[in-house]
C-alpha cells in the first residue's frame, strides 16, 4: 500500500481542493427528492491550521453526474479508518442558520477498495470523429531479431 500522509489539504485553484486522510465517518447512502442517491462520508483531513490538535474534518458528498453513478457508488463502500485521496470543489450551504462546507466530489480514490468492488468503467464509443476507433496507435514489427539500437 502507499504512504499517505496523516492528512493534508491543497489548494488547486479557486474553490478546488485536493484532500488526503482517514474516513472519520462511514460511507452513507442517501437519498435526494428526485429519487437519484448521494453519498456522504467525512475526512480527517490533519490539523487545523493555528491549533495544536484540534482536528480538521472535511465532509465528502458525492452526487451522480448525470447517468454516472462512478463516485456515488465508489464512496459508499468507505469505512471509518479507511485511507483516502480525494478531489472537489468547496461549497458553502446553509442549514438551520448554521453555515457547513462541504467538498463535492469529482475524484475520489482510496487502497482499500478493490476495483471488482468498484462500478466497472465503461470507456466512452467513438464518435467517429477523432476519438478512439480500437485500433492501435503502432504496429509491431513481425521481425525483432534486430534491435535498432
Amino acid at each position: 500500500m502507499a504512504f499517505i500522509p496523516k492528512g493534508f489539504v491543497v489548494k488547486l485553484g479557486g474553490n478546488y481542493r485536493l484532500i488526503g486522510g482517514e474516513v472519520s465517518r462511514k460511507a452513507q447512502l442517501k437519498g435526494m427528492k428526485n429519487g437519484k442517491q448521494f453519498c456522504k462520508f467525512s475526512v480527517c483531513a490533519g490539523v487545523k491550521p493555528g491549533t495544536d490538535d484540534e482536528k480538521l474534518y472535511i465532509d465528502c458528498v458525492a452526487y451522480p453526474n448525470g447517468n454516472n453513478m462512478g463516485n456515488v457508488s465508489y464512496s459508499s463502500y468507505l469505512d471509518k479508518g479507511d485511507p483516502v485521496l480525494a478531489a472537489g470543489m468547496l461549497k458553502s450551504r446553509e442549514y438551520e442558520g448554521k453555515t457547513y462546507t462541504d467538498l463535492e466530489l469529482m475524484w475520489v480514490n482510496s487502497p482499500v477498495v478493490t476495483p471488482d468492488a468498484a462500478p466497472p468503467f465503461e470507456a466512452p464509443q467513438s464518435s467517429g470523429y477523432g476519438g478512439y476507433d480500437g485500433t492501435p496507435e503502432f504496429q509491431e514489427d513481425a521481425d525483432d531479431s534486430e534491435l535498432p539500437f
